[in-house]
């Protein structure tokens, strides 16, 4: 993820920080009553603080697993080894949080530091250490969002909502997976998902889907302003973290990603679909035209390409500027479309030649 993590990812994720904190004060009331069964009101607000610490602590670690390269390692094990390694990170991280917590919420914290957390506060942060694994991996499956809504079933019935997409599309793919070769190209987009992943989560997005070469991001349209220029943010960052990670490509793979990105808003339908495998799926007119604007995109030559009625609802992020590219008639859309070029790069938008595939001197892989 680079030297911007944790820092970076753990204030993009304070929301999210939240929420663990809540659980972890819950957990800690719940083990309450089999750890002391004369409990006061000190001793709750002990066991509640002892949770959320132990909940912090791993929230910092889980962030920092993420990282590569330990997030690259993890993730090439077999699905028990990962689950096994991951629940050994969390056992020591919880026992440790135990110890800080005992020491630092008890009256005799001296004589506490010279001794081991309890056993069966051990034989709880182990168990609790495995589920808690096993969660995160099906997040990481299926998605949080998804997850949190399946277990509430918020989308059982379809919901009209707003929201703003970012399609995201790499540029000469056919000719990179002829260069690299299958398995070359799937460590490519891997690799490269994953940098787009980590961007996405400080901005707030959310990955809808991976379709090929393409993904597809999404945030709520929230009507202001300047929440809502999010998405844009997040496009020119991509960009940005892409360009400083350009000798990692080269020495990996031969070649740098080049990429387009567009961008639209606007009403959707959204609702779970599937049986075997649960998913959220929107429908509408805004999803479908934030697709269609690739075509745009690769005809004009731009990187980065937003609507107009997006563009009429923001506020641009600082040293962005927009060129008006006309409007445009999109397969599948009625109506035409005003759509505007952004700076991708902090510069000017780039030229067609520029969204070719940039190759070393590399042999194939």
């Amino acid at each position: 993820m680079g030297p911007e993590m944790p820092i970076t990812a753990l204030r993009g994720r304070l929301p999210e920080a939240g929420v663990w904190l809540a659980f972890g004060m819950m957990a800690g009331l719940a083990y309450l009553p089999s750890a002391d069964d004369q409990a006061n009101a000190t001793t709750v607000v002990r066991f509640a603080m002892q949770g959320m610490l132990v909940m912090g602590l791993l929230f910092v670690s889980e962030t920092v697993v993420r990282a590569r390269p330990l997030a690259d390692r993890l993730a090439a094990l077999p699905f028990l080894v990962g689950w096994a390694a991951r629940s050994l990170i969390a056992t020591v991280v919880i026992a440790f949080a135990l110890g800080v917590g005992n020491a630092l919420l008890t009256h005799d914290a001296v004589d506490t530091l010279d001794r081991p957390p309890p056993l069966g506060d051990l034989v709880y942060a182990v168990g609790a250490a495995a589920v808690f694994q096993i969660v995160l991996l099906v997040r990481a499956a299926i998605g949080g969002r998804v997850l949190l809504n399946a277990l509430f079933g918020r989308y059982r019935r379809p919901l009209d909502e707003r929201r703003i997409f970012l399609v995201l599309d790499l540029a000469g793919s056919t000719g990179i997976a002829a260069r690299l070769g299958a398995h070359g190209m799937h460590r490519l987009l891997s690799c490269f998902f994953a940098d787009v992943a980590t961007v996405t989560q400080r901005f707030g997005g959310e990955t809808h889907a991976y379709i090929g070469d393409q993904a597809i991001i999404t945030w709520p349209m929230t009507g202001d302003g300047i929440v809502d220029a999010r998405a844009i943010a997040c496009g020119r960052a991509i960009f940005e973290t892409t360009t400083r990670r350009e000798a990692r490509y080269q020495a990996q793979f031969g070649v740098v990603p080049r990429f387009r990105i567009t961008v639209h808003g606007g009403a959707v339908v959204a609702g779970e679909c599937g049986l075997d495998r649960r998913q959220i799926v929107y429908y509408g007119d805004a999803i479908i035209t934030a697709v269609r604007l690739q075509d745009v995109g690769r005809a004009s030559g731009h990187a980065m390409v937003v609507s107009g009625d997006l563009l009429d609802r923001i506020v641009l992020p600082k040293g962005c500027f927009a060129t008006d590219l006309g409007v445009h008639g999109l397969r599948g859309r009625p109506d035409p479309l005003r759509v505007a070029a952004l700076d991708a790069t902090g510069g000017h938008a780039a030229a067609p030649a520029a969204l070719e595939p940039a190759w070393s001197s590399l042999p194939p892989a």
